[in-house]
């Protein structure tokens, strides 16, 4: 019934459960949906009660005010209103109040009811409000198709918005009394149309969107306040208003008015403040702006009209604000400002004003216009009006047309800056009036054409306008008499300030001369055209004129220059000279000449020079002379300074371009020079101090038998960043005496030579570029007798050399770094038949130099010459790459040295192949290689070493030469003989094959990795010399994969030949391989060819010829050998045939000649010899050969299936050594068939050894099981948090343990978890045999055996057995209750234990260990057994729970003997209560007594006689005494063992008294010992047994729960115990029972064990849930007297 009970309870529960989550998510998704509300309002639904859904709508929009309060402020809601009149007049205060709102959408929508069903349905099916608001838009817009006049139309209203979000949309008509935005964001959205009648309108803190829509003022009085606000129109209409915006104590950024995307602003007034305006892409009409802030016009066409009341006001008024500093900006882009008036009035307002009232510094104040159009206007006052020293005018591409006025602009200490400004039809009596302004006028034309009537403004020292008359008066006295007007200018105007004047991108086709006199005059793009004038400009007396991107032409040969200067500053800047045939410039007396980006075409001077320049500067810059033609130099210098810079120079001739004579310094600097043709030294330089030459260009130039530099005794000459492209000079530089630096030059198409260096002091050349050469050189480089040399950064790429590229003889010091190399053609293109010269002549030579190379990189060139040759030189390569090339000619090479020392560090040599031998040719050189990479190097045609090919000299002394090979790789080369490296010796002294290293030579931490030889050697061939691998050379070398037809690292000649298998089994054809081998132990594959093999059997002397087939190194033959074990073959050599030879070294074809004696090993596994017929069988079926037995051995199978050489394991079993007669059952659950293991951590003999997931053996097990995780940090809780825990229990409930289901408990887990001690699934229950294994599969440490696991156990549990004897917890307790807690009353189970220790006196120790002894001896047990049984597996002991110990190890003996000791312990205790049982049984032990104390009684007597008698007869009767005494000695001796055995039965007695057995079962602890030591030796016995396990267990189980049921050793007045100990017996038997039903065994183990895990801990619950409720129930009846009398002991205490 409770069984019954118990399921419907659950489930019940579980359909709860399901319900719960059921409605929990039907709520979810009712919150879901109501996050969107949507409300209808319909005025023509004629049911006055409607609740607001789509069939029942409300009638008016009144409703809100009461209805939205009610909502979540953060829901959605949406209003559909139905097209149709509404009366805000019937609301409360006739108002619509909207506060505190997220998210309001108004909506049109058709009150069609079909569609609104339709709707609602849609809505109820899908559940979902989006899906109903798009469904409704979409009726909403079928029903506009069919009504497109209605209209919705909100009468009388008020509107009031605070704090929130609101959108209306679609065709709403607003018709509004008043309204008040506050803090909100308000969107007014596709055809709503807002009409205001009312007066004071107020927005504050709100963003206004209007799209699309319509905003109508109706009163002209009326006026709209702002305050921080945004109010846009997009694509919408403002009309008739006047919107003044307050500043606020802080204005927000963001503020402001936006129209854009075609809007419109109709008779609008906008007061600003401080706020921004932005129009873009819209209309303005008749509307004005003033502000304090920016006005931002953008693509607006703006218009004007006569006649309006605000015509005295300026269209844009600017002013600044001193309580803000905010910039005032007008920006007009893209726009066009139109006066229409059809009769052509004057009026009498300006378009733009801009007023400044104080000086803010850090406030922009400015006027910008750009793409406008300014059009009609006719003014009394200006049309732009500036005033105030802040502000600034900025116009570009402005255009004034048809405008009539006195000034266009009227300055007042500004700024003004024109630019691509158009005047047409215009006419100014003054074009710009400035007043202590700054002029800024570019990029205009004012041309004749254009029908301009405009007096420009001239300065001199003023700003005074001077008319035309006046001007000309004034250059004709200055041009006439210039000094008498240099003298009163410079009286005259010493204390008046100098005004500065910009003119840019301007024509002057009408405006005559211009003469300055003391003025900062800025001309910039401007056109002046002069004919048959005298100078066109002249300055005089500190005039500083800078001219920029102008055009200045004069046509006359008798005028002495264009520009005149003495003792004043030219600046000309991007100018244009073209055509004139006067000279240029003409400059005296300390003048500076300054020309940059000039144009100077098709000139011709006659007679004298273009520029002379005496005591004066010339600097040049980004300037072009093109075709110019001079009788004499271009340049004339004496004694100035020349500074030519970033100018071109094409088709000049025919003589020098610059003739310097003593000069200071002459720079030529990103100079170009094309096309020029001298009959002379373009550049002749004498006796400079410095020659700068930077950033040049030489392109296709021309000197037949002259030079284009030539340097003569200069001190420095200084040549950088310069490109020589096409010249043609024999050399292009010659240098004598002088120090030449060349830095970061380009040559590319040149012919001739380059540098030609005799006796200088130094060369340097950094960043020479020479590339694209295809016409050979003579050379590039030739020095002689030179100090010293230096090259750096040099790049030559991309040309052809059949000559020498460098020649350095007698250098002391020569110097490259950043060297490249690349895409080059180096060496004839045919050289078959040019071997011998390529050879002679590298491409560069050194003789007796001292050379370093850093940085060298010489990358995919094609060379058919040696590229270095060194000499008795010594030549250093530093962080050198060398890749990519191809080096053709055999006798060519990489470095070719002779008699010289070779360096090569920190570099990189990869990708290089060829036909020749080597990279690196050495003979008799030494060769230092130091942490370099040498990789995918490609030389296996006739290559002797891919990277180094050495070779001695003939007669060469030993040790002349070293190698130092050190932390360099060596990856993926490929060569023929050596891929890496090849030594041939040609000086072999004393027939030694170490000549060639002496003590010098070292190989030290290099990686030669993935080489590959095609014939020999992967890394190293040798000849006539050989590497001693037992050396230290190459121990801290790395080789690895490297590959080689022969030898993967080493190779060599032949040497020897060795066979790979002597061994072989009788009866099979055999297949006898043997190798060719080198002297390094390779195979040596360059040999094949065929030997006849003679083969004797020498037990009968039998021979047989056979041939033998080599292929590369390898020989075999086959041959079926007979015999039994131990049988000897002869193998050797009749002769040796060459024919198939593939080698074509003599040395590689010697006579191959062996000897080698071949061993018959016996038959095939399961066979034996059958010495009769000289074969090998199988045994019968069901029988195999056991090799132990040397017979056939009859399989069992039950455990094995043998037929013929199929020998197969079945589950379960293991076959050890593959010896039939050696089955073995593993351990359950351990092995499959065919010797598999069940786990992949499980290997070895019967699957009981373990590994780890890398195969490293480990030694912990989990019992008998092998462990996957190992967790040390799991030894911490088992041992003190656990067992100390535990142990702390035991020493509180030590006294009572056994009589409370505690003590029972533990020893229930305890058998079980000694008889699951072999299942795996097993958690927790190990503890309780004392293990600190604690759950399946999980050790502490991979090295801790059982051994270790042992010492352990026995710590732990005497440890605990100490902890549990003493009272240390009744102490602690004590201690708490009283001290810290002060308790006055303590718990009633501390007065228990406190009487109970009182009233038992010594009894209570003694009690006490025995229920502890009672509680670790099934640990103490188990823990020694384990070590007694050993396991014998191919007589080899093993412990039999651990494969890892050998049963015979010193450290399991130790184990053993303390298990022994153990054991013999237990026996003892046993012994002794046995012997007090029977002593109680028989009632001896009185007796025992009584004599005992009858003899106490009587040795007393007679010591007190003898005293007696002592004393009176004391001198009489020594003699007797003394015999009295000695014999009275012994009889004590033998009384105290009585007595102390005496006490100890005694003590046992006293203590069977208190236990809970009947009188005459004292013994019954002894009895569960029993069952307990037959439990322990079954489990770790039948391990390897494990089907007849359990049923030696529930035999046992059964017959002691019967015997304990039948007799019923407990006392009759403690049924309750003996109730509880049969259920546990019985429970018990349940669990080994269960364990063994073929319900349980269904399931894995693993599973098994984990279900008896669970009934271990389970049925020890229901069993302490039966005894209390028996204990509470059934025995209420107990009187309390006896509980007060314990607590009045108590108190006496």
């Amino acid at each position: 019934m409770n069984k019954i009970l118990h399921y419907l309870l659950f489930i019940f529960f579980f359909v709860q459960y399901l319900n719960s989550q059921q409605q929990q998510q039907q709520q979810q998704q009712q919150d879901i949906n109501n996050d969107i509300v949507n409300i209808y309002v319909n005025s023509n639904y004629t049911n006055s009660n409607g609740n607001g859904t789509i069939v029942n709508p409300f009638q008016n929009l009144c409703v809100l005010n009461y209805l939205l309060p009610t909502l979540n402020l953060n829901n959605t809601i949406i209003v559909y209103i139905g097209y149709g009149y509404y009366d805000i007049k019937k609301c409360t205060f006739s108002q619509l109040i909207i506060k505190n709102y997220n998210n309001i959408t108004f909506i049109p929508y058709s009150f069609n009811n079909d569609n609104n069903n339709n709707n609602n349905n849609n809505n109820n099916n899908n559940n979902n409000n989006n899906n109903n608001n798009n469904n409704n838009n979409n009726n909403n817009n079928n029903n506009n198709n069919n009504n497109n006049n209605n209209k919705i139309i909100l009468k009388n209203t008020d509107l009031i918005i605070i704090n929130s979000t609101i959108s209306f949309q679609n065709e709403i008509i607003l018709n509004l009394n008043s309204f008040s935005f506050s803090f909100s964001f308000i969107e007014f959205k596709d055809g709503v149309e807002i009409n205001f009648q009312g007066s004071l309108p107020t927005v504050n803190y709100c963003n206004i969107k209007l799209i699309n829509s319509k905003f109508n003022f109706l009163y002209s009085t009326s006026h709209m306040e702002c305050t921080n606000s945004l109010i846009e129109f997009i694509g919408s209409t403002l009309v008739g208003c006047k919107i003044i915006f307050f500043s606020g104590l802080r204005p927000i950024e963001d503020s402001g008015i936006i129209f854009r995307d075609k809007s419109f602003s109709i008779k609008n007034h906008f007061k600003m403040a401080v706020y921004k305006i932005h129009v873009k892409n819209s209309i303005w009409i008749d509307s004005t702006i003033s502000s304090f802030s920016t006005i931002y016009f953008n693509e607006t066409k703006i218009f004007k009209t006569p006649n309006l009341q605000i015509d005295s006001n300026a269209m844009f008024s600017l002013s600044n604000q001193e309580l803000f500093e905010i910039n005032v900006i007008l920006n007009l882009v893209n726009c066009k400002i139109n006066y229409i008036d059809s009769q052509h009035g004057e009026t009498s307002y300006s378009i733009i004003s801009i007023f400044s009232s104080f000086q803010q510094p850090s406030v922009i104040q400015m006027i910008s216009m750009s793409n406008v159009e300014i059009t009609g206007f006719n003014s009394k006052q200006p049309l732009i009006f500036q005033k105030g020293e802040s502000s600034s005018m900025d116009f570009n591409n402005v255009l004034i047309e048809n405008c009539t006025s006195l000034q266009f602009i009227d300055s007042q200490s500004g700024d003004i800056q024109l630019s691509q400004m158009k005047f047409r039809n215009n006419k100014f009596k003054i074009l710009i009036e400035i007043r202590n302004s700054n002029i800024y006028f570019y990029e205009t034309g004012i041309l004749c054409i254009d029908n301009n009537d405009i007096d420009l403004m001239i300065s001199f020292d003023t700003t005074t306008y001077l008319t035309e008359a006046a001007l000309t008066t004034t250059t004709t006295t200055t041009t006439t008499t210039s000094t008498t007007t240099n003298n009163n200018n410079n009286n005259n105007n010493n204390n008046n300030n100098r005004n500065n004047i910009l003119l840019e991108n301007l024509v002057f086709q009408c405006s005559g001369l211009f003469n300055f006199i003391k003025s900062d005059i800025n001309i910039e793009s401007v056109r002046m055209e002069s004919s048959f004038k005298n100078s066109l400009i002249s300055l005089y007396n500190d005039c500083s004129a800078k001219i920029f991107n102008s055009q200045l032409l004069s046509n006359s040969f008798e005028s002495n220059s264009l520009f005149y200067i003495n003792s004043s500053q030219l600046f000309i800047f991007n100018s244009d000279f073209s055509g004139s045939t006067a000279s240029f410039v003409s400059a005296w007396k300390n003048s500076i000449i300054y020309l940059e980006s000039t144009n100077w075409n098709r000139l011709f001077s006659k007679g004298k020079p273009n520029f002379i320049i005496d005591e004066s500067f010339l600097h040049i810059t980004n300037s072009t002379f093109d075709g110019v033609q001079s009788s004499s130099a271009l340049i004339e210098s004496y004694k100035s300074y020349i500074d030519i810079s970033n100018t071109t120079i094409n088709a000049f001739g025919t003589k020098s371009i610059l003739y310097s004579e003593s000069s200071l310094y002459v720079i030529l600097s990103d100079l170009v020079l094309n096309g020029c043709f001298s009959q002379d030294q373009l550049f002749h330089i004498y006796q400079a101090q410095t020659v700068d030459i930077k950033r040049c260009i030489f392109n296709n130039n021309r000197g037949y038998g002259f030079k284009l530099f030539k340097f003569i005794n200069c001190t420095m000459v200084n040549i950088e960043f310069s490109k020589f492209i096409g010249n043609s000079f024999s050399p292009l530089i010659q240098s004598y005496y002088s120090t030449l630096i060349l830095q970061s030059i380009t040559l590319i198409g040149n012919s001739g030579s380059f540098i030609d260096s005799v006796d200088d002091v130094l060369v340097k050349v950094y960043n020479l570029t020479y590339t694209d050469n295809l016409i050979t050189y003579d050379y590039l480089f030739v020095s002689e007798n030179t100090q010293s040399i230096i090259f750096n950064s040099i790049t030559i790429n991309n040309n052809y050399f059949n000559h020498f590229l460098f020649i350095f003889n007698k250098v002391l010091n020569l110097f490259f770094d950043n060297f490249n190399l690349s895409n080059n053609v180096l060496g004839e293109i045919d050289n078959n038949n040019n071997n011998n010269n390529n050879n002679i002549t590298p491409m560069i030579l050194f003789r007796d130099c001292q050379i370093l190379l850093n940085n060298f990189n010489i990358i995919n060139n094609s060379i058919s010459k040696s590229l270095f040759m060194s000499t008795n030189s010594r030549l250093v390569f530093r962080q050198l790459i060398f890749s990519s090339n191809q080096i053709t000619g055999i006798d060519n090479n990489f470095i070719n040295s002779i008699i010289s020392n070779i360096t090569i560090t920190n570099s990189i040599l990869s990708n290089n192949h060829g036909n020749c031998k080597s990279l690196i040719n050495l003979n008799a050189c030494s060769l230092t290689i130091e942490s370099t990479n040498f990789q995918r190097n490609y030389f296996i045609q006739n290559g002797d070493g891919s990277i180094v090919s050495y070779k001695s000299i003939i007669n060469e002394k030993i040790g002349n030469n070293f190698f130092q090979i050190s932390n360099s790789i060596f990856h993926n080369n490929f060569g023929k003989f050596g891929a890496v490296f090849s030594f041939y010796n040609f000086s072999l002294l004393n027939g030694t094959k170490y000549p060639i290293i002496n003590n010098n030579s070292t190989f030290n931490n290099n990686s030669f990795i993935s080489n590959t030889a095609t014939q020999q050697g992967g890394v190293f061939y040798t000849k006539h010399f050989l590497f001693n691998l037992n050396s230290t050379l190459f121990n801290s070398n790395i080789f690895l994969n490297n590959i080689a037809f022969c030898g993967i690292n080493f190779s060599s000649e032949f040497n020897k030949v060795i066979f790979k298998n002597k061994n072989v089994i009788n009866g099979l054809d055999s297949l006898i391989e043997y190798n060719l081998l080198d002297y390094y132990g390779n195979i040596f594959t360059p040999l094949s060819t065929t030997v006849n093999i003679s083969i004797t059997r020498v037990s009968k002397m039998k021979s047989i010829i056979i041939p033998s087939v080599i292929i590369v190194g390898v020989g075999n033959f086959k041959y079926q050998f007979i015999g039994d074990f131990g049988e000897n073959y002869i193998i050797e050599t009749i002769n040796g045939n060459d024919d198939n030879d593939n080698d074509n070294d003599n040395d590689d074809k010697s006579n191959i000649s062996f000897k080698e004696t071949i061993v018959v090993l016996g038959c095939l596994q399961y066979q034996y010899f059958n010495e009769t017929n000289d074969s090998c069988n199988y045994c019968s079926v069901d029988f195999s050969y056991s090799p132990s037995l040397k017979k056939c051995f009859q399989c069992d199978p039950d455990k094995i299936s043998c037929l013929t050489s199929s020998v197969v394991a079945n589950d379960g079993y293991y076959l050890v050594n593959q010896d039939v007669s050696m089955v073995e059952e593993c351990p359950v659950a351990m092995c499959l068939s065919n010797n598999t293991c069940l786990s992949n951590n499980s290997f070895g003999n019967l699957c009981f050894s373990c590994k780890d997931q890398f195969g490293n053996v480990i030694q912990s097990k989990n019992g008998i099981r092998c462990c996957s995780n190992f967790k040390p940090n799991l030894i911490i809780p088992i041992l003190i948090i656990i067992y100390l825990i535990f142990g702390l229990s035991l020493s509180l409930l030590k006294y009572n343990l056994l009589d409370k289901p505690i003590g029972s408990i533990i020893i229930f887990l305890q058998i079980n978890s000694v008889v699951f001690f072999s299942y795996s699934g097993v958690y927790i229950l190990p503890l309780f045999r004392m293990s600190i294994d604690l759950f399946d599969g999980v050790c502490l440490f991979k090295s801790l055996n059982a051994n270790y696991k042992f010492f352990i156990s026995l710590f732990i549990i005497t440890s605990l057995f100490f902890i549990g004897s003493t009272d240390i917890t009744l102490n602690l307790l004590e201690f708490t209750f009283k001290t810290i807690l002060k308790l006055s009353n303590y718990p009633n189970f501390f007065k228990k234990i406190k009487i109970s220790k009182v009233n038992q006196g010594k009894i209570y120790k003694w009690k006490s260990i025995w229920s502890l002894y009672q509680i670790f001896i099934i640990p103490l047990l188990f823990n020694s057994i384990c070590f007694l049984i050993p396991k014998t597996i191919n007589n080899i002991d093993y412990l039999s729970i651990d494969f890892s110990i050998n049963y015979k190890s010193k450290i399991n003996q130790l184990c053993i003997t303390l298990s022994i000791l153990i054991i013999f312990m237990i026996s003892l205790i046993s012994i002794i209560s046995i012997i007090s049982f029977l002593i109680f049984k028989f009632k001896t032990l009185k007796r025992i007594l009584k004599i005992n104390n009858n003899n106490n009684n009587n040795n007393n007597n007679n010591n007190n006689n003898n005293n007696n008698n002592n004393n009176n007869n004391s001198k009489n009767d020594n003699n007797n005494n003394n015999n009295n005494n000695r014999n009275s000695n012994d009889r004590k001796l033998i009384l105290y063992f009585i007595s102390k055995l005496n006490l100890i039965f005694l003590n046992f007695y006293r203590l069977q008294l208190q236990l809970n057995y009947k009188r005459n079962f004292k013994y019954w602890d002894n009895l569960i010992l029993l069952k307990s030591l037959l439990l322990v030796i079954l489990s770790i016995s039948f391990i390897f047994n494990f089907s007849h396990f359990m049923t030696f267990v529930i035999t046992i189980q059964i017959i002691y729960t019967t015997i304990h049921f039948l007799f019923n050793p407990i006392k009759k007045e403690l049924s309750s115990i003996t109730n509880f100990n049969n259920l546990t017996n019985l429970l018990q038997l349940i669990i080994f029972i269960t364990s063994d039903s073929t319900l349980l065994k269904s399931a894995s183990l693993f599973n098994q064990g984990k279900i008896l895990t669970s009934l271990s801990f389970l049925f020890p619950l229901f069993i302490c849930f039966s005894y209390y409720y028996y204990y509470y129930f059934k025995r209420n009846n107990f009187s309390t007297n006896n509980f007060d009398f314990k607590t009045n002991q108590l108190k006496k205490l």
